[in-house]
């Protein structure tokens, strides 16, 4: 039991210790959004198509971009990198073709166009059933909760183990992996403001880099995938099979195909 008169000053301890816990608090909120003048926003989209419009010229002068089905938005989000405030600014003291207020604009870009996206998802189509919809994407669905929770569960013992103890990172970064292979880049654009929230929005950009490592290395890799099959004994008979194919009845939605 604790001495009455160690009561007021226990209680005063706890007392001291809330407000500390909320000045802390009040420090992380987010900051406030900067705000542009339409002038500002149109000449960034300028630089945006230019950049668009170079990158498209060098994918089709580079083959192998064009063999690894490198798209447009990839080669210029690398070439901004480059010459923007990221690698040319801090390698020239400030100088880069891209100026830091424009690629500030365009950070704003993802949270935003990505409604559009979500939006005109289901424009132009017609609504299937409770049944209809199941049986088209149960296979799909399983598939895509499997691999959500089971890169939940790695990024967790990664976080446990690594990057919070030894990296100091966030116990938010738990969540990296997942939204950033299984989600992409529109799922880490949408939650950039769930990240602002919780006082880590610097995740936004990590998810993004991680979406764009995953996205790179997927079409690389299925391409490397897709030429050994192709190249492959075991594969290329298959292929001249599926080749030598033809319809029995062409009247029927049902094509049956038999070797000629």
């Amino acid at each position: 039991t604790c001495p009455a008169e160690a009561l007021p000053r226990a209680r005063a301890g706890r007392a001291v210790v809330r407000p500390a816990r909320e000045s802390t608090s009040a420090q992380a909120s987010p900051p406030a959004m900067a705000t542009y003048t339409v002038a500002q926003i149109a000449a960034s989209l300028v630089v945006l198509s230019v950049v668009f419009a170079v990158a498209a010229f060098i994918r089709s002068k580079v083959g192998i971009f064009r063999d690894l089905f490198l798209p447009v938005s990839v080669i210029g989000g690398f070439l901004t990198l480059l010459v923007g405030p990221q690698i040319m600014g801090e390698l020239t003291g400030g100088r880069s073709l891209v100026s830091t207020e424009v690629a500030a604009i365009w950070s704003t870009f993802p949270s935003l166009l990505i409604n559009v996206i979500f939006a005109a998802l289901m424009l132009g189509k017609a609504l299937p059933s409770i049944r209809g919809l199941w049986v088209a994407s149960s296979g799909h669905v399983m598939l895509g909760y499997g691999l959500s929770f089971g890169q939940y569960a790695f990024g967790s013992l990664l976080a446990i183990t690594v990057l919070v103890p030894i990296l100091g990172m966030a116990p938010e970064s738990a969540a990296l992996l997942e939204v950033a292979f299984t989600g992409g880049h529109g799922t880490a654009a949408g939650l950039s403001g769930t990240f602002e929230e919780l006082g880590v929005g610097y995740m936004t950009d990590l998810a993004l880099g991680l979406a764009t490592v995953g996205l790179v290395a997927g079409i690389i890799v299925g391409s490397l995938l897709v030429r050994w099959a192709i190249a492959s004994p075991r594969f290329s008979s298959t292929c001249s099979l599926i080749s030598t194919c033809r319809p029995r009845r062409r009247s029927s939605s049902i094509q049956a195909c038999a070797p000629l």
